[in-house]
């Protein structure tokens, strides 16, 4: 999702510069001998890592590979781009909190991970610091995108089939990723350097998301929210170093999310 949404929208947005996309049998993060000649080869000025395990469940029955890919990968592509002088741009997750407080998680919050997903972003945060000073390294809200298999196609179609829709007891900062690109480009072009929070402005429970999704589509089902002991109960960011930063604020999450459902042609103005 995230490798698809930045070639698209760098593509548009810097035309003037190459971007080269690989996949992991291309550039298994997990090998230096597979990923420094590519990087020797390239010269890059920026390095971005979508790579990820991203199913908190996925993560919990599947340990090894979760640490493998979402911390010992960043600590190689730290080594390899601090070598070759590029800037690393790493995705982390809003999940490194346990969702205990009741306020905006800031940059400086203490991260307590709650399940393996978010502890292994959490290691692969802290090797990007410890080895790479040139590092941006990016703390999304709760993403959301219109292209392959998505949260919100899944809704849709779920009500379309007449089945309930269940969701985590959860409240999130929605972040569109489209949006989220515009803004890590923000951050790149201002060569912006440390760890900032992105999202969309506001905030919602993903009931709320669930139920905003369908009315927009038009459709209706019936939408249970339960604890789950991976997800944090809390997950609001702060954007406010952003937006002091870029001089900008993000729009609000149900006009990117109107935005998305028209690219998906499940809703129209």
């Amino acid at each position: 999702m995230l490798g698809n949404a930045f070639h698209k929208r760098l593509s548009e947005r810097v035309p003037d510069f190459r971007i080269f996309s690989f996949d992991h049998a291309r550039a298994d993060i997990l090998s230096p001998a597979q990923v420094g000649p590519l990087l020797d080869f390239i010269r890059p000025t920026v390095v971005i890592n979508c790579s990820a395990l991203s199913d908190p469940w996925t993560c919990e029955h599947a340990r090894q590979g979760a640490f493998l890919t979402n911390a010992r990968g960043p600590e190689v592509l730290a080594q390899e781009c601090d070598r070759v002088g590029a800037k690393l741009v790493h995705l982390s997750t809003y999940q490194v909190f346990d969702g205990k407080r009741k306020t905006p998680y800031t940059e400086k919050s203490i991260p307590r991970p709650l399940s393996a997903y978010g502890r292994s972003k959490w290691d692969g945060e802290m090797a990007v610091r410890r080895i790479i000073p040139n590092h941006l390294l990016i703390r999304p809200g709760w993403l959301f995108h219109w292209e392959n298999k998505n949260a919100l196609l899944d809704w849709i179609t779920a009500a379309e089939q007449g089945q309930d829709i269940g969701i985590p007891d959860a409240r999130c900062s929605p972040t569109f990723v489209n949006d989220l690109v515009d803004a890590v480009m923000d951050l790149v072009g201002l060569d912006a350097r440390g760890t900032f929070n992105i999202a969309n402005s506001g905030e919602a429970t993903i009931k709320q998301l669930v139920e905003e999704t369908l009315d927009l589509a038009r459709l209706r089902a019936s939408v249970v929210s339960r604890p789950n002991a991976l997800v944090p109960r809390y997950g609001v960011l702060s954007i406010n170093k952003y937006k002091s930063l870029c001089h900008k604020d993000p729009r609000h999450w149900s006009f990117a999310l109107k935005q998305c459902l028209f690219l998906m042609n499940r809703y129209s103005p």
